[in-house]
């Protein structure tokens, strides 16, 4: 059971924590903040990007880190992650006049139609996910996802056919996920690597719709 924490036990890292480990010179050790702190540092959004975005990624990025201290709050980043893909669908939207070229009321735009649009007009493509590259072995499998246990697995087979299966089945998973954080059936106590994989799907799609759009 969660208990609120006291001005004594804020700054300690959770005693959770001690289960991650990862693979050293020494073997299996567990986890440093350090470490932490540059997988998640190493998922920039993109400049270009509306600072409100870049800003709302920055608070999923924190509250990641600050699982450090408070394991649930890795849960809560997914959540923050998926705050972060409705608004930056949203933005890209307005910006490229979608709502006034479909008279499709913003306010009434949900996620799965956004996404639909996304794919529809060829903004989200499977070469721009780092874990599809990943899967067809052009992209390196680097810490921490090569050093800890568990990596995140991958969203269907590769389809050399079609350059958005694999864009489409994570939008899909995407919009399953976030529906499960905002009408949860119960508390979550998910592993970092899961909310550290959210961001990951959700730093490439923030950085396909807004580094070249």
């Amino acid at each position: 059971m969660e208990e609120l924490q006291t001005p004594d036990t804020i700054g300690a890292p959770d005693s959770r924590i001690a289960s991650v480990m990862t693979w050293t010179q020494d073997g299996l050790q567990p986890v440093t903040l350090p470490e932490l702190y540059n997988a998640v540092a190493a998922l920039e959004p993109p400049t270009s990007g509306p600072e409100s975005l870049r800003s709302a990624f920055a608070v999923a990025r924190n509250v990641w880190l600050y699982g450090w201290f408070h394991w649930p709050l890795f849960t809560v980043a997914e959540h923050e992650a998926y705050r972060c893909v409705e608004m930056a669908l949203k933005q890209r939207c307005r910006a490229d006049g979608v709502f006034q070229e479909t008279g499709k009321d913003r306010d009434r735009a949900n996620l799965g139609w956004m996404s639909q649009q996304a794919m529809r007009r060829g903004w989200l493509r499977d070469d721009g996910f780092a874990q599809y590259r990943r899967l067809r072995g052009e992209q390196p499998v680097a810490p921490p996802f090569k050093h800890m246990p568990g990596p995140p697995g991958p969203i269907g087979p590769v389809d050399d056919s079609d350059p958005q299966a694999f864009a489409r089945r994570a939008m899909s998973s995407i919009r399953r996920l976030r529906n499960r954080t905002f009408h949860p059936e119960g508390h979550s106590h998910n592993w970092p690597l899961v909310g550290l994989r959210e961001l990951e799907y959700a730093r490439d799609i923030l950085v396909q719709l807004f580094s070249s759009g």
